[in-house]
């Protein structure tokens, strides 16, 4: 379709153009549009712009596989995390439950969250009873002021140790506590962990060792005897008792911390090697009659067993001796009386036999002998 354009003011000027235009043949007008208006399309491919594209779609592409890969290392990452941290909670918690202690978990604001035990009469109550409750309304009130200064010195960083009695199923029992506290990540407060072990028997136990080392010790003091303890090694006294002081002379203070070489109690150096070697022989030495020096010079026998034995691991002897002076002064005078009376009896000239309460003989003199006609062999 062709059509003229003139101005608005020509307007008559359009319309004789449009006839004339009609009154074209046919052939003629598409001779005219062949020569005139032929339109040649040619059509190009912009490459550049191509490139453009396909490098922005390749980028995308890549940054959607680098973050997918990513994420994926990410998920697999965390699943691996996950299952650790199960495992060891898992691993946790196995050794809780066959832990003998019981382990007791409080969050900061100081409620009960978590409890583990092997044996539910060690508990004063159910774990229903107290998780979720704080420790002010489920202990008794001694017990929560001892928490209150654990809780208080803990967050410090040292764990806090003590103990306490309280009332359980099975009676009253004796408890040790150590409490910790915990932190999270970002250092923030998160509570405490408690872990706490019945101590009745070894308290029990301690109680007995205490009244038994009491009792040894009054045994110790009360002993008339002199008795000291030395370790083996140095010869240093360790604990002397009254007897020792009484019979020595020697205060206390002056002779514990002090070798016994320094005190100077033996009259003969032979008597002490020869217990020390009796010591090393066999351990002990019974019945061993030396000579002591006193503190003022003066001597006394006595009768002493020494036996060696070991305590914290180190080696000590133990030594009691007895004053037997005053029971050789007494022999001494049976003996000089009795050899008078030998003398005696062996010089009179009257026959003299003795006979105990079974009428046998038991002493006799030269002139019984004589007048009897038997020797003293056939009349013993």
């Amino acid at each position: 379709t062709h059509a003229f354009a003139v101005r608005k003011d020509w307007a008559p000027l359009a319309t004789i153009l449009d006839k004339g235009l009609a009154a074209i043949p046919t052939e003629t007008r598409s001779s005219i549009n062949r020569k005139y208006f032929s339109i040649v399309v040619s059509e190009t491919v912009n490459y550049t712009l191509l490139w453009q594209l396909a490098g922005v779609a390749l980028l995308i592409i890549g940054m959607i596989l680098y973050w997918n890969r990513r994420l994926a290392k990410e998920i697999i990452s965390r699943k691996q995390t996950e299952q650790l941290l199960q495992d060891t909670s898992e691993r946790l918690r196995s050794i809780l439950a066959s832990m003998e202690d019981l382990v007791f978990v409080l969050d900061a604001e100081g409620r009960f969250t978590e409890s583990y035990q092997d044996d539910p009469e060690k508990m004063m109550m159910s774990p229903a009873a107290f998780v979720g409750k704080h420790y002010r309304k489920v202990l008794p009130a001694p017990l929560c002021v001892q928490l209150d200064e654990a809780i208080a010195h803990a967050n410090g960083g040292d764990a806090q140790h003590f103990e306490y009695p309280l009332e359980v199923r099975t009676g009253w029992r004796w408890f040790h506590a150590a409490l910790s506290a915990r932190y999270q990540s970002n250092g923030e407060f998160a509570g405490n962990t408690v872990v706490v072990r019945d101590i009745t028997e070894h308290r029990q136990a301690m109680q007995q060792l205490q009244e038994n080392q009491e009792l040894l010790e009054l045994v110790f003091n009360l002993n008339p005897d002199s008795t000291i303890i030395t370790r083996l090694t140095d010869g240093i006294v360790i604990k002397v008792n009254e007897g020792f002081t009484r019979m020595s002379g020697f205060a206390r203070e002056q002779v514990v911390g002090k070798q016994t070489l320094s005190v100077d109690l033996w009259e003969n150096p032979e008597d002490r090697q020869h217990v020390i070697d009796e010591l090393a022989r066999k351990g002990i030495c019974e019945n061993y009659e030396a000579i002591f020096k006193r503190k003022e010079g003066s001597k006394l026998v006595g009768i002493m067993s020494a036996r060696r034995f070991t305590s914290q691991g180190i080696p000590h002897v133990i030594t009691v001796t007895r004053n037997i002076t005053e029971r050789k002064q007494i022999e001494l005078v049976l003996r000089q009386n009795e050899e008078r009376y030998r003398s005696l009896i062996t010089a009179m000239a009257e026959g003299i036999v003795m006979q105990n309460h079974d009428g046998e003989i038991v002493e006799c003199n030269a002139a019984a002998e004589r007048i009897l006609g038997l020797t003293r062999e056939q009349m013993m």
